[in-house]
């Protein structure tokens, strides 16, 4: 028998698993139309923070690195306290989509978001402390920013 029939042989059997015994997590993104976060099945949500994932790599240890673009939209911060993630060695987040992205009580101390994606998202409930945002599309429906924000 060829590697090849072996190879075809699992493919089979892999085709032919009940598509209950496959779990799929549903992944919300921000819909640009509605301005929510919604999943396949057009239900509104949010992801939950999944750190190793998302700040894979990054160290506390790390000092005034930057750290390219990820996806983050949609995702669930409230009461994230990014030093646990990024340090407080001035590390930034460079064009890192947070479109939809809840960040009720999230504190971003001794860091930097540049060029961040946040529409949609609730970044004006980040506290900000010996750090900056800035980005370009950010739109508030209410209420004023806790800190300066460049655009």
């Amino acid at each position: 028998m060829s590697s090849t029939s072996i190879f075809l042989g699992l493919l089979v059997y892999c085709a032919g698993t009940p598509t209950s015994a496959i779990k799929i997590e549903k992944r919300f993104v921000f819909d640009e139309a509605s301005g929510r976060c919604l999943n396949v099945d057009k239900i509104e949500g949010l992801n939950p923070l999944i750190a190793k994932d998302l700040f894979q790599g990054i160290t506390p240890q790390d000092r005034n690195k930057r750290w390219p673009a990820r996806d983050a939209q949609c995702t669930d911060f409230s009461n994230v306290r990014f030093t646990d993630f990024l340090g407080s060695n001035y590390n930034t987040l460079v064009h890192w989509d947070f479109r939809g992205s809840k960040f009720t009580g999230a504190k971003l101390l001794f860091s930097f978001i540049d060029g961040g994606l946040f529409k949609g998202s609730s970044v004006d409930q980040i506290t900000v402390g010996y750090g900056r945002i800035t980005a370009s599309d950010i739109v508030f429906d209410k209420g004023d920013m806790p800190m300066p924000v460049e655009n």
